[in-house]
């Protein structure tokens, strides 16, 4: 089974399938091998960060850096990598990597009894550590990005679209 090419979802853009790679609370960095269709580790984050949510991607998607769109899955619980969940977005943190866009769509799981309906219905405290982890958790590998703010609903789901329209476009290009 090819986890890029799962459906987006019934629901799209609203509710989305989210992918998880890392599980919250680790640092461990799995990343999901198109090529063989598994998850490999790909490293230990040298920094003592924790990953503050569960971590994936969006398949049937493309972000401006190649990979799938990226997305934090905000639960209590830590979910492992393969595990697939439909999500609600609900914001998207404006971050570039490498000089390259590399947006992280916040969302909880569609399973979520009073989910918010925005960015704004999220503690601002755990959007505080989330920014603060993607601004340093790279920084001992002697990498820099650059963190923006975080951004509405709306945002994420521009972006979600975006890259469902990209996937799309470069699946007709393909022999």
């Amino acid at each position: 089974m090819n986890y890029l090419t799962l459906p987006i979802g019934s629901k799209y853009p609203h509710v989305v399938r989210a992918v998880i790679e890392i599980s919250k609370d680790t640092n461990t960095k799995f990343e999901y091998d198109e090529s063989l269709n598994i998850f490999v580790l790909d490293r230990v984050l040298l920094s003592s960060m924790l990953y503050p949510a569960n971590y994936g991607f969006i398949p049937s998607t493309r972000a401006d850096d190649g990979d799938c769109l990226d997305i934090l899955v905000l639960m209590n619980a830590p979910m492992p990598p393969g595990t697939v969940v439909d999500a609600i977005p609900v914001g998207v943190l404006d971050m570039t990597d490498g000089g390259v866009k590399d947006y992280k769509v916040l969302a909880v799981p569609a399973f979520t009894l009073h989910p918010p309906s925005d960015i704004d219905g999220i503690d601002p405290i755990f959007l505080m550590i989330a920014r603060n982890f993607f601004k340093g958790y790279k920084e001992l590998e002697g990498k820099i990005v650059e963190i923006g703010p975080w951004l509405p609903r709306a945002k994420a789901l521009e972006y979600i679209q975006e890259g469902h329209e990209l996937f799309n476009r470069l699946l007709e290009l393909e022999p």
